[in-house]
Protein backbone atom coordinates (compact mmCIF):
# COMPACT_ATOMS: atom_id res chain seq x y z
CA UNK A 1 0.00 0.00 0.00
CA UNK A 2 2.82 2.41 0.93
CA UNK A 3 4.62 1.45 -2.27
CA UNK A 4 1.55 2.37 -4.30
CA UNK A 5 1.33 5.76 -2.54
CA UNK A 6 4.99 6.43 -3.25
CA UNK A 7 4.57 5.48 -6.90
CA UNK A 8 1.46 7.66 -7.10
CA UNK A 9 3.35 10.58 -5.54
CA UNK A 10 6.27 10.15 -7.96
CA UNK A 11 3.86 10.01 -10.90
CA UNK A 12 2.15 13.24 -9.79
CA UNK A 13 5.55 14.86 -9.23
CA UNK A 14 6.66 14.14 -12.81
CA UNK A 15 3.35 15.45 -14.17
CA UNK A 16 3.77 18.69 -12.23
CA UNK A 17 7.38 19.08 -13.39
CA UNK A 18 6.40 18.47 -17.00
CA UNK A 19 3.52 20.95 -16.73
CA UNK A 20 5.77 23.57 -15.12
CA UNK A 21 8.45 23.11 -17.80
CA UNK A 22 5.88 23.45 -20.60
CA UNK A 23 4.33 26.53 -19.01
CA UNK A 24 7.73 28.13 -18.47
CA UNK A 25 8.77 27.45 -22.06
CA UNK A 26 5.51 28.97 -23.29
CA UNK A 27 6.03 32.09 -21.15
CA UNK A 28 9.56 32.51 -22.53
CA UNK A 29 8.30 32.05 -26.09
CA UNK A 30 5.48 34.56 -25.52
CA UNK A 31 7.92 37.08 -24.07
CA UNK A 32 10.31 36.68 -27.02
CA UNK A 33 7.41 37.06 -29.47
CA UNK A 34 6.19 40.21 -27.74
CA UNK A 35 9.74 41.61 -27.75
CA UNK A 36 10.08 40.83 -31.46
CA UNK A 37 6.75 42.52 -32.20
CA UNK A 38 7.76 45.54 -30.12
CA UNK A 39 11.12 45.80 -31.89
CA UNK A 40 9.37 45.59 -35.27
CA UNK A 41 6.93 48.32 -34.30
CA UNK A 42 9.77 50.53 -33.06
CA UNK A 43 11.75 50.08 -36.30
CA UNK A 44 8.71 50.82 -38.47
CA UNK A 45 7.95 53.89 -36.36
CA UNK A 46 11.50 55.17 -36.77
CA UNK A 47 11.46 54.52 -40.52
CA UNK A 48 8.21 56.46 -40.92
CA UNK A 49 9.56 59.29 -38.79
CA UNK A 50 12.77 59.45 -40.86
CA UNK A 51 10.85 59.47 -44.16
CA UNK A 52 8.17 61.93 -43.06
CA UNK A 53 10.62 64.35 -41.44
CA UNK A 54 13.80 64.05 -43.46
CA UNK A 55 16.83 65.57 -41.75
CA UNK A 56 18.53 68.41 -43.59
CA UNK A 57 21.76 67.54 -45.39
CA UNK A 58 24.71 68.25 -43.13
CA UNK A 59 27.35 67.89 -45.83
CA UNK A 60 27.88 66.68 -49.37
CA UNK A 61 28.34 63.23 -47.83
CA UNK A 62 25.49 62.25 -45.49
CA UNK A 63 26.54 58.96 -43.98
CA UNK A 64 23.56 57.63 -42.01
CA UNK A 65 24.85 54.06 -42.33
CA UNK A 66 28.30 54.90 -40.91
CA UNK A 67 29.81 53.41 -44.02
CA UNK A 68 32.90 55.64 -44.19
CA UNK A 69 35.55 56.77 -41.77
CA UNK A 70 35.90 60.46 -40.92
CA UNK A 71 38.89 60.76 -43.26
CA UNK A 72 36.95 59.09 -46.06
CA UNK A 73 33.96 61.39 -45.59
CA UNK A 74 36.25 64.41 -45.65
CA UNK A 75 37.84 63.18 -48.88
CA UNK A 76 34.46 62.71 -50.55
CA UNK A 77 33.27 66.12 -49.35
CA UNK A 78 36.35 67.92 -50.62
CA UNK A 79 36.23 66.11 -53.97
CA UNK A 80 32.59 67.06 -54.49
CA UNK A 81 33.13 70.64 -53.28
CA UNK A 82 36.03 71.15 -55.70
CA UNK A 83 33.96 69.76 -58.56
CA UNK A 84 31.03 72.03 -57.67
CA UNK A 85 33.30 75.08 -57.73
CA UNK A 86 34.54 74.20 -61.20
CA UNK A 87 31.26 73.12 -62.79
CA UNK A 88 28.30 74.26 -60.58
CA UNK A 89 27.14 70.59 -60.52
CA UNK A 90 26.03 69.50 -57.06
CA UNK A 91 26.54 65.86 -56.06
CA UNK A 92 25.22 64.50 -52.81
CA UNK A 93 26.03 61.09 -51.33
CA UNK A 94 23.56 59.51 -48.90
CA UNK A 95 24.03 56.18 -47.13
CA UNK A 96 21.02 54.65 -45.41
CA UNK A 97 20.96 52.11 -42.62
CA UNK A 98 18.18 49.50 -42.62
CA UNK A 99 16.68 51.37 -39.64
CA UNK A 100 16.07 54.34 -41.94
CA UNK A 101 14.02 52.56 -44.60
CA UNK A 102 12.62 49.20 -45.60
CA UNK A 103 13.95 47.30 -48.59
CA UNK A 104 10.86 47.86 -50.73
CA UNK A 105 10.78 51.63 -50.05
CA UNK A 106 14.45 52.32 -50.71
CA UNK A 107 14.01 53.69 -54.25
CA UNK A 108 11.11 55.90 -53.24
CA UNK A 109 13.08 57.40 -50.37
CA UNK A 110 16.07 58.05 -52.63
CA UNK A 111 13.82 60.05 -54.98
CA UNK A 112 12.23 61.89 -52.07
CA UNK A 113 15.65 62.88 -50.74
CA UNK A 114 16.68 64.15 -54.17
CA UNK A 115 13.57 66.33 -54.52
CA UNK A 116 13.23 67.43 -50.89
CA UNK A 117 16.85 68.43 -50.40
CA UNK A 118 16.90 70.34 -53.66
CA UNK A 119 20.30 69.11 -54.79
CA UNK A 120 21.38 71.11 -57.85
CA UNK A 121 20.93 74.72 -58.89
CA UNK A 122 17.28 75.77 -59.16
CA UNK A 123 17.74 77.39 -62.56
CA UNK A 124 19.56 74.42 -64.14
CA UNK A 125 18.46 71.43 -62.00
CA UNK A 126 21.98 70.03 -62.23
CA UNK A 127 22.07 67.83 -59.15
CA UNK A 128 23.02 64.19 -58.64
CA UNK A 129 22.09 62.14 -55.58
CA UNK A 130 23.92 58.87 -54.97
CA UNK A 131 21.91 56.84 -52.46
CA UNK A 132 23.48 53.69 -51.00
CA UNK A 133 22.10 50.98 -48.71
CA UNK A 134 24.80 48.49 -47.71
CA UNK A 135 22.29 46.49 -45.68
CA UNK A 136 20.03 45.89 -48.68
CA UNK A 137 22.96 45.85 -51.15
CA UNK A 138 21.29 48.56 -53.22
CA UNK A 139 22.32 51.80 -54.88
CA UNK A 140 20.21 54.42 -56.64
CA UNK A 141 21.58 57.38 -58.58
CA UNK A 142 19.04 60.16 -59.12
CA UNK A 143 19.93 62.68 -61.84
CA UNK A 144 18.30 66.09 -62.12
CA UNK A 145 16.62 66.97 -65.40
CA UNK A 146 19.55 69.20 -66.32
CA UNK A 147 21.96 66.30 -65.81
CA UNK A 148 19.97 63.86 -67.94
CA UNK A 149 20.94 65.76 -71.09
CA UNK A 150 24.56 64.78 -70.52
CA UNK A 151 24.30 61.59 -68.48
CA UNK A 152 21.58 59.20 -69.62
CA UNK A 153 19.92 56.52 -67.52
CA UNK A 154 21.74 53.87 -69.56
CA UNK A 155 25.13 55.52 -68.93
CA UNK A 156 24.32 55.88 -65.22
CA UNK A 157 23.38 52.20 -65.00
CA UNK A 158 26.63 51.24 -66.71
CA UNK A 159 28.64 53.23 -64.18
CA UNK A 160 26.74 51.55 -61.33
CA UNK A 161 27.15 48.03 -62.73
CA UNK A 162 30.68 48.22 -64.07
CA UNK A 163 32.38 50.66 -61.72
CA UNK A 164 30.58 50.88 -58.39
CA UNK A 165 29.08 47.44 -57.80
CA UNK A 166 32.26 45.62 -58.79
CA UNK A 167 33.92 47.25 -55.77
CA UNK A 168 30.92 46.95 -53.47
CA UNK A 169 30.76 43.19 -54.03
CA UNK A 170 34.25 42.95 -52.57
CA UNK A 171 33.22 45.02 -49.57
CA UNK A 172 35.17 48.05 -50.82
CA UNK A 173 32.47 50.67 -50.31
CA UNK A 174 34.74 53.67 -50.16
CA UNK A 175 36.72 52.66 -53.25
CA UNK A 176 33.50 51.91 -55.12
CA UNK A 177 32.00 55.25 -54.15
CA UNK A 178 35.09 57.16 -55.24
CA UNK A 179 35.30 55.26 -58.53
CA UNK A 180 31.64 55.95 -59.28
CA UNK A 181 32.00 59.59 -58.30
CA UNK A 182 35.00 60.07 -60.58
CA UNK A 183 33.18 58.33 -63.46
CA UNK A 184 30.14 60.59 -63.08
CA UNK A 185 32.33 63.68 -62.88
CA UNK A 186 34.22 62.59 -65.97
CA UNK A 187 30.98 62.35 -67.94
CA UNK A 188 29.75 65.78 -66.81
CA UNK A 189 32.94 67.87 -66.77
CA UNK A 190 33.00 68.77 -70.49
CA UNK A 191 29.53 70.32 -70.34
CA UNK A 192 29.91 72.74 -67.43
CA UNK A 193 31.98 75.89 -66.89
CA UNK A 194 33.47 77.12 -63.59
CA UNK A 195 31.28 79.03 -61.13
CA UNK A 196 31.01 80.02 -57.48
CA UNK A 197 30.49 77.55 -54.67
CA UNK A 198 26.97 76.61 -53.60
CA UNK A 199 26.06 74.62 -50.49
CA UNK A 200 23.77 71.56 -50.62
CA UNK A 201 20.10 72.19 -49.87
CA UNK A 202 20.12 75.84 -51.04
Amino acid sequence: MKAMKVKHFIFLFFILVAHYSTATAQLVADKELKQTNTDTIDVEHYRKLFSDSLPKPYSWTNDYAWLYSTAQRNYLDSTIADFEKRTTVEICIVTLDTFCISDENFDALALKIATTWGVGKKETNNGVVICISPGYRKIRVCNGFGIEKYLSDAETKKIIDDTILSQFKEGNYFSGTVAGLIAIMGKLSPFYSPSQNHSPGN
